[in-house]
């Protein structure tokens, strides 16, 4: 019953935005052109049956959505988590300093070894990215190669329940514990709009999966990661579904992202389909691709844009590891 009115509100809500959306001088067929002609045009008219239609399918998806999430089931597709733990593996190696010693104390020696410092932005109230093991692989090689303390700090403004967290603890205690390495794991809550309460260049890694389509101002989010990621050396990894790109030959999708945004913002805790989050990463950290000279900000050590059809419609998506230089 729940269900079957949550598709109906769905549907009405669309059918009441459907025709602003489509026929509004803000929307655009032409991803270059930003404004067109009020008048209904023959393609406009087309594309009424397409919303009805689009309308149906994504009430039943996000239903078949809804009840995954209430049995606590949702699975994401192979696609989609290979590429976090990928970028995950990538951004905490990258990560290590060469020591992990303190400063040096007053009277010359060196100080105490330290963790290497991971925040994960958005932990989400199912601790998805940790109970899904996604972490294994990169707490592994890290302790290879010669680390034995990790500290990880999830950050949300949703708290998980008693239950999740203590599983979580307890998934890592056990990674820590076949690779003979001290794993802690503490959840925080907090806004990374609002700013958190870390030090600058406190975190040695910053992670976020699915995270920066929701944040209320993306730029804000964005240099609050920077501010406390450590300058010289500390990473930064993203997999994100974002807004097709003008030159990208998935024109449909994009139409689809226009459409139905209003109605996943609405339903889907501030969701947005249509951001721009990449040129937002390259803007706030100042990036330049595949670039070492010391006149840049950050490099890109990796980024790919790809399709996971069966996460539509947020299956236009990127992941990437950004290296702040200074």
């Amino acid at each position: 019953m729940i269900v079957n009115m949550f598709v109906l509100v769905s549907l009405l809500f669309l059918y009441i935005i459907t025709p602003e959306s489509l026929f509004s001088e803000a929307f655009s067929f032409d991803p270059l052109k930003e404004n067109n002609d009020g008048f209904f045009s023959r393609r406009k008219l087309i594309t009424v049956p397409i919303g009805v239609a689009g309308a149906v399918v994504y009430g039943k998806l996000l239903s078949t959505s809804f009840e995954k999430l209430t049995r606590g089931d949702l699975v994401y597709p192979n696609a989609h988590e290979q590429r976090v733990r990928s970028t995950i593996s990538t951004a905490v190696i990258g990560s290590i300093p060469s020591n992990l010693r303190s400063k040096i104390d007053n009277d010359g020696t060196e100080g105490v070894i330290r963790s290497l410092r991971i925040l994960e932005v958005g932990l989400g109230k199912e601790n998805r990215v940790i109970q899904r093991g996604l972490y294994k692989d990169a707490f592994s090689e890290a302790t290879s190669k010669g680390i034995s303390k990790i500290e990880l700090i999830g950050v949300d403004i949703v708290s998980p329940t008693t239950a999740i967290l203590e599983r979580s603890k307890n998934i890592l205690m056990r990674t820590g514990d076949d690779n003979g390495a001290d794993i802690s794991f503490e959840f925080v809550k907090g806004s990374i709009t609002s700013g958190l309460e870390y030090e600058d260049n406190f975190f040695d890694c910053v992670l976020c999966s699915l995270t920066l389509c929701s944040v209320d101002d993306q730029v804000t989010a964005l240099n609050e990661i920077k501010r406390v990621l450590k300058s010289d050396g500390g990473t930064f990894g993203y997999v994100e579904h974002v807004a097709v790109n003008p030159d990208e030959p998935y024109s449909l999708l994009s139409f689809e992202q226009k459409l139905f945004n209003p109605l996943q913002i609405l339903v889907a805790d501030n969701c947005h389909l249509h951001r721009f989050t990449e040129d937002n990463i390259s803007s706030v950290f100042g990036v330049s691709e595949g670039s070492s000279m010391t006149t840049v900000k950050s490099t890109k050590l990796t980024g790919e844009r790809f399709l996971v059809d069966d996460m539509w419609p947020v299956s236009c998506q990127v992941c990437g590891v950004i290296k702040k230089l200074q």
